[in-house]
């Protein structure tokens, strides 16, 4: 009776630090980053960085690189706000980098780019962190 008491004790301990060693090596992942080089100068982009959004280069002012609910283009009405990076994303068919973010106000947007360039041309992306792309 004792044997099959302690060998449950032992179990469960060894499941409970099985448990806890999986939950701590997740937190130690580190975010993932993307190279992006804009006018011949190189910066490094994260997941948790913060985008702050000029306005939609369409004609009626909505986004013309941010899309979200499937294939909408994001409304003019997230214009000027901020934005966090929640996900970066690598495809290797078709060699895509998709950027997933999250606008910090209400109401949320959750919305992805696939060309982070071209929008950042646009001026629909006018700073990343500290820096400024368009002044």
């Amino acid at each position: 009776m004792k044997a099959k008491f302690l060998l449950i004790v032992l179990i469960s301990i060894f499941t409970i630090n099985l448990a806890t060693a999986q939950k701590s090596n997740k937190e130690d992942i580190p975010p993932k980053t993307y190279e992006l080089t804009y006018k011949g100068t190189k910066y490094t982009i994260k997941e948790g960085d913060t985008v702050y959004l000029g306005f939609g280069s369409n004609p009626y002012g909505s986004f013309m690189y941010f899309k979200y609910g499937g294939d909408k283009t994001l409304p003019k009405e997230v214009g000027g706000k901020t934005a966090v990076i929640t996900k970066i994303i690598h495809y290797k068919v078709g060699n895509i980098d998709r950027f997933m973010m999250k606008t910090t106000s209400k109401p949320t947007y959750m919305f992805y780019t696939d060309d982070l360039n071209q929008s950042i041309s646009k001026q629909e992306i006018i700073g990343i962190n500290d820096v400024k792309f368009h002044e």
